[in-house]
Order: C-alpha cells, then structure tokens, then sequence
C-alpha cells in the first residue's frame, strides 16, 4: 500500500555572500539567481540571503543572534547543516555557529548533509532515485560555481555511492542527531 506523501515545508538561509567563488567582476547577486533558479527546480521558494562576507562568515556577534530569530521565526523541528567535517571553512562556521547559537534553546533533529567531501559517519540514508533528475538539474542551474569544479559528476557519483547503502539506484546520506 503506498503512503500519501505529507507536505513538508522548507526554508533554506544562505549564510555567505559567495563573492569568493566568483569570477572577477560578477557580482554576488548572481549566486542569488542562480540559487533561486536551483531551489525553482526543486520547489522551494523560501529563501533568504544574510550576505556575511564569504571565506569570513563570523562565529560570533550578530550573526549567533540571527540563528537563534530565524529558528524562534520558523519553529523547525529539522534543521539541515553541512557536515561538520566539511573541507569548506564557512560550511564549518556555519554548523559550528548554530550548534553554539541554539545549544539548550531548541529541540529537534539535526541531520548533517555532504557536500564535496562524503562523510565518514553517516546513520541515515534516503532513497533520491524517484527525485534525483530534479537533484542534478538544481545543480546545473549554479552555472558559475560549474566552471571551478564538476558538480554534477560529484553528485551523481556520491547518490550512486550511498545507493549503495540504501540498496537504491541513487540516495542521499545525512549523520542524524536529535537535540534535547
């Protein structure tokens, strides 16, 4: 018997400006349109851009404030964050913030999400195979992030990787842990 799918809201908060990864002269309100347009392709339409300077996203001052407004505004009871152990120093500063900002303030799950690097602990696989185009063409819509780095390979190869431990064409991994 199939289950009828709930309908799950999602927020997304782009901490950086992303003006780093650009090349000379664009602006970084391109990595917003190119944000949006990747979000488009999966659904979502609720996003906000905090614009700390990339390469420099603080652990400290307004910015703790702002984790804390954003999780009393949307009462997640999921919060995704690149993985600790991510290579990219402001993915780090990103979990390293919240976790600080929210530590006995908020209740819920915490699932660590991979990016370029896959983790080395992973609890929680998902099952992308019915979704995983919608995936991949969100990926291509960040045309100017594509030209450092294949994206699209990194991401097929890492879905079939963790199909592997979902026994699916393609999933997605995440270290889950729940706060309380």
């Amino acid at each position: 018997m199939a289950k009828k799918k709930e309908a799950v809201r999602c927020y997304v908060v782009v901490v950086s400006d992303g003006a780093r990864g650009l090349p000379r002269g664009t602006l970084p309100q391109v990595r917003q349109q190119e944000c949006r347009a990747g979000l488009a392709c999966l659904g979502i339409d609720e996003v906000q851009f905090w614009e700390y300077p990339d390469g420099a996203v603080p652990l400290s001052g307004d910015i703790l404030h702002d984790y804390r407004r954003i999780v009393a505004e949307l009462k997640p009871t999921i919060i995704l964050l690149p993985n600790p152990q991510e290579s990219h120093s402001d993915h780090r500063r990103v979990t390293r913030g919240v976790l600080n900002a929210l530590e006995e303030q908020w209740q819920g799950h915490l699932l660590f999400y991979e990016t370029v690097h896959p983790a080395t602990v992973i609890n929680h696989v998902v099952d992308i195979t019915s979704t995983f185009d919608k995936k991949l063409q969100a990926i291509q819509e960040h045309k100017s992030q594509l030209r450092n780095f294949d994206f699209a390979t990194h991401v097929q190869t890492l879905a079939r990787l963790r199909g592997l431990h979902a026994n699916a064409e393609r999933a997605e991994a995440f270290s889950d842990c729940a706060c309380r």
